[in-house]
Formats: structure tokens, C-alpha cells, sequence
């Protein structure tokens, strides 16, 4: 994803456009599994000086908190693979491989929502992940 993009993708969710989020989205976007703030600071660190830890976990929870990124699990993101964040994310994790899909069916996600919505923890924005084996990883 160019920096243009990113930049139009900053400005959508209202933050500030700033060099560590246009890299840390750069990242993301060129990834297809999961990563942790370890793993970003190596691969940030690669082309320029890495970030310290406290302005990446800050800007990561800036980011989780719009929805542009999600959290898998513990120090485990992942960017959102649809452009949107006005209803819930349900995210599918593969504990093995640490590939995840994203269900971008609203509809599904929805209706998935609205049978668990007696417990009423989730808002708008929440984030679902569900953790399991993927076929790929059954089939290895």
C-alpha cells in the first residue's frame, strides 16, 4: 500500500499522519499473518531506526481502538483486512501458523452478534477472535 493511501486511510479515521503510523501500516498491509510489537520493531528497524516500545504500543492502541488494527491475542495484531469500522469484527486465528481471516459479511457478523448479544459486551467496534487450528495446518 503506498503512503498516499495510508495517508487517505489516516485521515478517514481521523489521526494524525505521522511517520512511525505510515510505517506501521506499511508493514501490516504487506503482511499475512499476524505480528507483535517484537516483530515490528525488527521489521521497522530494517529500513530506519526502530521506534522505542511505548510510542509503538501507544500508536498500535490508537490504531486498535479505530479499528484500523485488531488483536488477536495477547501482542498479537493484525490489520483489518475490509475498510470499515462501524460493526463488529469477528476475526478467525490460526493458533499454529498465525494466519487469520477476517469475516467481512456484515450480515453474518450481525447475525452471529445479535444470538450473543444477551451478554451485551460488544459495541460497534468490538473485535471478535476466534482461535483454532486452520485446515491448512489440520492437513500438514
Amino acid at each position: 500500500m503506498s503512503f498516499d493511501a495510508i495517508d487517505q486511510l489516516l485521515e478517514k479515521f481521523e489521526l494524525k499522519k505521522t511517520d512511525i503510523r505510515r510505517r506501521i501500516l506499511q508493514i501490516f498491509f504487506n503482511q499475512s499473518d499476524s505480528l507483535t510489537q517484537a516483530d515490528l520493531i525488527q521489521k521497522m528497524s530494517k529500513n530506519s531506526q526502530a521506534p522505542d516500545r511505548i510510542s509503538l504500543y501507544r500508536n498500535l492502541n490508537q490504531m486498535k481502538e479505530v479499528g484500523l488494527i485488531h488483536e488477536v491475542d495477547v501482542n498479537q495484531y493484525v490489520a483489518c483486512t475490509h475498510d470499515c469500522s462501524s460493526h463488529p469484527h469477528i476475526l478467525l486465528f490460526c493458533k499454529n501458523c498465525h494466519r487469520y481471516s477476517e469475516i467481512v459479511d456484515h450480515k453474518q457478523v450481525n447475525q452471529l452478534m445479535k444470538s450473543i448479544a444477551q451478554f451485551q459486551f460488544f459495541n460497534s467496534q468490538s473485535s471478535v477472535s476466534l482461535k483454532g487450528t486452520c485446515l491448512k495446518c489440520q492437513d500438514a
